[in-house]
């Protein structure tokens, strides 16, 4: 089975896995991309051309992060997948790299912690994802959200129907 890369990038080199619930992401030659596992026709290329491609994301939940390369520095970047919206973490002097991601029940919030070149030595930084930019939406999949938008409504009920008489988006022959 071929986690990333089910849609848009069959053709290219695939590196560094991730994977949290339902998600997966990992590094392309072209992009970082991230796929559903249960649904292999939702597959998305979530950054800009990478700078590199052996940028190594990470991945808790419905949220993403990755080091990218934004003129000569290297910042952390994030893609909400729930919402389908990218957002900054990191903007300060030197290299920003590594990033890991966790979901803090205590906290009721992501954690976000990196390597950081800021101070001329490597240090360990952090922040607190909580804006509804970040991560709002869905962390956890809702019964009958079919179209994943973190809402049960009439669009879930057309997502059906469309999909009627098909098995994983193609037409059935019966």
């Amino acid at each position: 089975m071929q986690v990333c890369g089910w849609l848009f990038s069959t053709d290219v080199n695939q590196w560094y896995p991730a994977i949290s619930g339902k998600w997966s992401a990992c590094s392309t030659d072209l992009q970082i991309e991230a796929d559903n596992l249960g649904d292999p026709f939702i597959s998305m290329l979530i950054s800009d051309p990478l700078a590199d491609p052996m940028t190594r994301p990470a991945i808790c939940q419905n949220v993403v992060v990755w080091a990218e390369k934004q003129g000569a520095q290297w910042d952390i970047v994030g893609y909400n997948l729930a919402k389908r919206t990218r957002f900054q973490i990191t903007n300060q002097p030197g290299d920003q790299i590594q990033p890991a991601i966790s979901f803090s029940p205590e906290l009721k919030a992501y954690l976000v912690v990196w390597a950081d070149r800021r101070s001329g030595n490597w240090d360990i930084y952090g922040r607190v994802l909580d804006s509804a930019d970040q991560v709002g939406g869905c962390a956890t999949a809702m019964k009958g959200d079919v179209n994943e938008d973190c809402t049960v409504d009439t669009l879930d009920v057309a997502e059906v129907q469309s999909r009627l008489g098909q098995i994983n988006g193609v037409p059935a022959n019966y």
